[in-house]
């Protein structure tokens, strides 16, 4: 999953936040167990922290904050891009020599050479800070659907930001940090269930939008924009037939995407439509053993663990399963109450939490049906 954070101050001045940017940088681990990670800009205007979950380029040239070839850039990166692989035949092609084998080193090059374009050519889900020694300027962008969090706070004079993964890793920064909550966006909370962007639950908090950038430089400007935004298709009429062609392409292509790990992978597997089918697709483009995982709950009207059973023998994969019981349940709940850095009213975080553990034992990423 990995998790990213950073203080920037256009004054400078932040040599002597060491302290701060490691108890930050501490509040990640749980998203990244593999490796920690800090670096500090020489004029002291930035400082990064980052914790990884190695999954594509396990070699210490796929570690985190990561310098451009050039020694003008640097870049956190938290998330996936699936279409790595082209961007980067277009970069080589026009000269660049990569180090690494992995997604990061590509969206940190492509970022210096086509600045702000580059955003709207990633495919995938991410946050990240890019920052350019030489222009001095800091740029922070979240995936298209916000997918990845990215959560921000300005200092009381507005001179400094402080960024993070996760909301409660932002109480560490050097200046104070008001910890009651805003209940205009506590009242929201209670009837969303979640806390949508651009809102923060903390005052002074706020999370970066889906598909949007800032940019912050040496000089105390500011600036924000757009570099996608959801499109508005006409209406197509399809047949039956083409629909399902065009819905089997699309899901093929996603999976195999998906699928791109230079570690153990499987898949979750329930009793319903969305993972059965996301598993039937991975099993059907690999020739080696695909692992599921199913939770299953004994004696309640909703256990789904026969239902997903049928689709493993179907579907010829080495099916895994966690039989929950009251004392794992209760145990989840203060595990999941550990685990959220903010609030969130889905109960499904209680069984995915279990079945996470459950499969970590096995393999480092597993596909689902969610989204």
């Amino acid at each position: 999953m990995c998790g990213l954070c950073g203080l920037f101050s256009a004054a400078g001045g932040l040599a002597d936040a060491e302290e701060s940017i490691h108890a930050m940088t501490r509040e990640l681990e749980r998203r990244g167990p593999d490796d920690e990670a800090f670096w500090l800009d020489p004029e002291s205007r930035l400082r990064l922290g980052f914790r990884r979950l190695a999954i594509l380029d396990l070699s210490p040239a796929g570690r985190q904050p990561m310098e451009s070839a050039s020694g003008d850039s640097v870049l956190v990166l938290n998330g996936e891009i699936y279409n790595f692989r082209e961007l980067r035949g277009e970069l080589e092609a026009g000269g660049h020599r990569f180090c690494s084998t992995g997604d990061s080193e590509v969206v940190l090059e492509a970022l210096e050479r086509w600045g702000l374009d580059a955003l709207g050519r990633l495919e995938g889900m991410f946050a990240l800070a890019f920052y350019s020694r030489r222009h001095r300027r800091l740029i922070l962008a979240r995936d298209r659907t916000g997918i990845k969090p990215l959560w921000l706070l300005d200092s009381p004079d507005g001179a400094s930001l402080a960024f993070s993964s996760q909301l409660d890793s932002l109480l560490h920064c050097p200046w104070p940090v008001d910890s009651e909550p805003r209940l205009d966006v506590l009242h929201l909370y209670l009837r969303l269930g979640h806390l949508p962007p651009p809102l923060g639950l903390l005052p002074g908090t706020r999370q970066l939008e889906p598909g949007e950038w800032l940019e912050l430089n040496a000089e105390g400007e500011r600036r924000s924009g757009r570099f996608w935004k959801l499109p508005r298709f006409p209406e197509v009429s399809l047949g039956v037939d083409d629909g399902l062609e065009a819905f089997d392409a699309a899901l093929e292509r996603s999976v195999a995407r998906h699928r791109l790990a230079d570690v153990p992978l499987g898949t979750f597997l329930s009793g319903g439509v969305d993972s059965p089918l996301v598993g039937a697709t991975a099993r059907g483009q690999t020739s080696s053993d695909l692992l599921a995982f199913t939770l299953g709950n004994p004696g309640w009207g909703q256990d789904e663990e026969a239902a997903a059973r049928r689709f493993a023998d179907q579907l010829g994969l080495d099916h895994r399963v966690l039989r929950l019981d009251g004392k794992t349940a209760a145990t989840a709940v203060d595990q999941v109450r550990g685990a959220m850095h903010e609030p969130f009213a889905d109960f499904s975080l209680l069984p995915t939490l279990l079945l996470s553990a459950f499969a970590r034992r096995h393999v480092t990423v597993a596909l689902s049906g969610d989204g």
